[in-house]
């Protein structure tokens, strides 16, 4: 089950390996110098460490902590000795957003949160069941979001060795939904003002795709909760994909474009179990 607990004088916790952590580390430290970098405290940083990586061998003792952070409640580069942003690549396995990384967009790689315990879902106020509720397991070296992130590592490693330059990651991410144009119906009520600011509409735009408020010939996607909409019924009407906003998402995490017949609008929004990631890892 690779459950531990880690204790202290300060704080106890059952904490959960994800599936194929091991083999991931093992793996992207044979391409990479690697660094942790975590809010949290001194005790809890290295009670992580250890467990991890109780010899030293994929981190050395290169921890960034929340008192060593310069930018008060995000993460920054300028902490990190010797960073280079044309070469750094920063993967974030624990929040499925880019707010903790404001200023460096453009070397950042999602993956999806792992929502094992109830108590992580309940505390990050996400609405389905967790995975230990749900009585499974993240897929492992075959298609869990590990190894899918690893794909994606291989893939800009290998691409940076080709010719680095500092938008690469935002290049390579670009592909992912290259010749999509997008409706979005969903957020109807708060396009009204400024379409722009929300955050699905940018990053769809962030993976390639092209986005519209209202429907027009060159859509291909209408993205939407509630299939009883005009844009909804429109896409039906003509042809066109019709997909919940979930399709953006695991796109993002899956650096693919997924088939829009598993991201169908139902009626009844059925609340979802947490993203299972393809096998396949790449651009497609």
């Amino acid at each position: 089950m690779d459950l531990f607990r880690l204790d202290s004088d300060n704080f106890g916790m059952l904490t959960k390996l994800r599936p194929f952590v091991r083999d991931f580390l093992e793996q992207a430290n044979s391409m990479f110098k690697m660094h942790v970098y975590t809010l949290g405290n001194q005790v809890y940083a290295k009670a992580a460490i250890d467990l991890l990586d109780p010899n030293g061998v994929f981190f050395g003792g290169r921890v960034v902590k929340r008192d060593e952070s310069t930018q008060g409640g995000t993460k920054s580069l300028d902490v990190i000795p010797g960073a280079d942003p044309v070469a750094a690549v920063i993967l974030d396995a624990l929040d499925d957003t880019d707010v903790a990384w404001p200023g460096h967009q453009d070397n950042l790689i999602l993956t999806n949160s792992y929502r094992y315990f109830a108590s992580t879902c309940r505390k990050s106020r996400h609405d389905i069941p967790s995975l230990a509720e749900l009585g499974r397991d993240e897929k492992g070296e075959h298609g869990g979001s590990l190894a899918v992130a690893l794909g994606v590592l291989e893939l800009v490693h290998h691409a940076f060795f080709d010719g680095p330059r500092a938008d690469l990651i935002t290049e390579l991410r670009g592909q992912v939904l290259r010749g999509c144009t997008v409706a979005f119906s969903y957020l109807e009520q708060r396009m009204e003002d400024s379409p722009d600011d929300t955050r699905l509409w940018t990053l769809a735009e962030r993976l390639g795709a092209m986005c519209r408020k209202d429907v027009d010939q060159t859509v291909t996607h209408v993205v939407a909760e509630d299939p009883g909409t005009q844009k909804a019924q429109w896409a039906r009407e003509h042809g066109k994909f019709l997909v919940n906003p979930e399709w953006i998402k695991a796109a993002s995490f899956r650096w693919c474009r997924q088939d829009a017949q598993e991201f169908p609008v139902t009626a009844r929004r059925v609340v979802r179990e947490p993203i299972e990631l393809a096998a396949a890892v790449g651009l497609c």
